[in-house]
């Protein structure tokens, strides 16, 4: 599968085949192919779409890993991809804009799509595993028998015994139900006759999928004896059906597990009562607490540029080392040592910050006492006395002020784990970098890759990081109200950002900033919906220590800003200590004095670089 270098990859507008020929496996893949129940929470772009398609057998017999025969003889389940994003959004919004007079056909027109939606995804599995499980034996005359039971069961009408036949009634029952709706609306009937309503629109869709895949099952003799609902994007379905499938976790058809996917802080997760680690395997796909994911951006990457050049590319050497990452030595002479020096000698409240401590370290030859001192001093110190150079200068007798930059930082934002960091482990945002960056990757004589500049790095990156900006600024929906003023989403996150920054390059030196938030319990509703937005656009990151812990509920929880972000708005990618997020935004005072939140909520951090 060749991708447009400057086209954002969207696994849901590429087939299973294509999606499984650049596939990445990484430990959350192992886990949604256990048989039991599971719930993928993750932003846009962390890869759930191509996590559920590489479950059905269309993208493993594609895979060319050597992992995907093991997968194919251990894998106890057929998995139907059922996705739930562009067709189910437009379609049923349209819908119910239409039916808005009557609360019940509304709700008929809604489960009727869905269901429709439904058979048309078992449909597509039906076929891939005639033509794939039995890809030597002829079988037209078992496809003619399951097609026959489908169009009886599923009341299709009229239609040829094949299942390409059943597909293509399917897709008018589709328009039938925009047809039905129109003439409902058109003769402006508030109560539409019962009898004008056709029985499939009732239908139970686990009871009609169960006995079609009885019919599958027992006529081929299958080897596998579970079946896989894989329901994507939830969070773009009806609320009926994320209730109910979120309900079913917990007591359903032994024969079928759920495997459901929605945003990080998903909005009827709350209500079920199943037990995420009794019915349930929850997994969270982005980078909370300190999970890593520098080896999937690394091994993702790799792929990309050898599909682009045909020979393997050393990144480290291509992308070299962050400004951050460099060696962990502090005695005297060394780089460190120096930086800490030269900070001193203009920095002036560094300097007195480094006689303050026990014991006091001497400006001059700033040398850590001992490891106790490097570990809880120095280490802390560097990327925020780095910062603080690339942003600040002297003032000559007045002390500090700040550079007049427009534009990249390159030597904080440039290198490996710069790199890595800033796509926050979205698949989406690291195929987007490293094609940028490709377009730069040039070769010696001896085909031996050369080092793309640090200023040239710094260009793309920033330039990634400000077109995503655009893209949160552009969203219709992420606007909430503060005294007189109505503000967007970005207004918020670059209000937060300037907070962050100033944490950092303010005219005194902090050792300890903020860089997280939590969400205050008495923020309106309309606030913590702007949140939840974020949160699905992976602008604000759920960050928790406790991995086995979370709700709908999005009070109480703890956030950083996007990596992505870090450019746009000179932040150091590092979540640092957490403070409620009504003290750390401006915006937020005319709200805050509607009621008194009482002394700010912090959490003492080690910051964690490069998480």
């Amino acid at each position: 599968m060749k991708i447009d270098p400057h086209e954002t990859f969207n696994a849901r507008n590429y087939t299973f085949e294509e999606v499984a020929e650049r596939f990445v496996a990484t430990g959350d893949f192992a886990k949604i192919a256990s048989n039991q129940h599971a719930v993928l929470l993750g932003p846009r772009g962390s890869g759930k779409t191509t996590l559920f398609k590489m479950l059905t057998l269309a993208a493993l017999h594609k895979w060319s890993d050597d992992r995907a025969h093991g997968y194919l003889d251990k894998l106890r389940f057929y998995a139907i991809y059922v996705p739930s994003d562009i067709l189910w959004h437009h379609q049923l919004g349209n819908l119910e804009k239409q039916a808005s007079r009557n609360e019940s056909f509304r709700m008929i027109s809604s489960r009727a799509a869905v269901l429709t939606n439904i058979f048309l995804s078992v449909t597509d599995c039906f076929q891939g595993i005639l033509s794939l499980e039995f890809a030597n034996i002829d079988t037209s005359e078992a496809e003619v028998e399951i097609a026959k039971f489908l169009i009886d069961i599923w009341d299709l009408g009229p239609s040829l015994p094949m299942l390409s036949a059943v597909k293509i009634r399917l897709e008018a029952r589709m328009s039938d139900v925009r047809t039905f709706l129109n003439r409902v609306v058109d003769h402006n009937l508030e109560d539409p006759s019962i009898h004008e309503i056709p029985d499939w629109y009732y239908y139970d869709f686990m009871q009609k999928v169960g006995l079609a895949c009885s019919k599958v099952s027992s006529l081929l003799n299958l080897r596998r004896s579970h079946w896989a609902l894989c329901f994507d994007e939830l969070e773009l379905a009806p609320e009926w059906l994320q209730e109910d499938l979120f309900g079913r976790l917990r007591s359903t058809d032994q024969r079928f597990l759920l495997k459901l996917s929605a945003s990080p802080i998903p909005r009827i997760l709350g209500k079920t009562r199943a037990n995420q680690l009794d019915d349930f395997q929850l997994i969270r796909m982005w980078p909370h607490s300190s999970q890593k994911y520098k080896k999937f951006c690394d091994d993702l990457t790799k792929r990309l540029l050898k599909e682009r050049f045909g020979q393997d590319v050393d990144t480290c050497k291509a992308f070299g080392r962050s400004i951050l990452a460099d060696e962990d030595d502090y005695s005297r002479g060394s780089a460190n040592w120096t930086l800490f020096r030269d900070s001193a000698t203009w920095d002036r409240s560094f300097r007195t910050r480094l006689s303050e401590f026990s014991p006091p370290i001497d400006p001059e030859d700033p040398v850590p006492f001992d490891s106790s001192q490097r570990d809880k001093v120095h280490r802390k110190a560097k990327p925020i006395v780095t910062w603080r150079r690339a942003y600040l200068k002297s003032s000559g007798g007045r002390g500090i002020e700040r550079r007049s930059r427009k534009g990249p930082v390159p030597e904080l934002y440039s290198g490996m784990d710069a790199i890595y960091a800033i796509t926050d482990g979205n698949p989406r945002r690291v195929i987007s970098i490293a094609s940028r960056l490709a377009d730069l990757i040039k070769f010696d004589k001896y085909s031996r890759v050369r080092l793309i500049p640090p200023e040239s790095q710094g260009e793309i990156l920033y330039s990634f990081s400000t077109q995503y900006s655009a893209y949160i600024k552009a969203l219709p929906e992420a606007y909430f109200k503060a005294g007189e003023r109505t503000y967007g989403l970005f207004d918020l996150l670059k209000n937060l950002g300037s907070f962050f920054h100033d944490q950092i390059c303010g005219r005194q030196f902090n050792l300890d900033p903020y860089g997280s938030f939590y969400v205050d319990e008495w923020l309106p509703d309309d606030f913590l919906e702007v949140l939840r937005t974020a949160a699905w656009h992976g602008a604000i990151v759920h960050i928790d220590d406790n991995v086995k812990r979370i709700s709908s509920d999005i009070r109480g929880k703890r956030f950083r800003l996007s990596y992505s972000l870090a450019p746009s708005f000179g932040l150091l990618m590092s979540k640092h200590r957490a403070k409620n997020i009504a003290s750390c935004s401006s915006i937020l005072k005319p709200v805050e004095g509607v009621r008194n939140s009482g002394p700010p909520v912090e959490s003492p951090q080690q910051p964690d670089l490069f998480e």
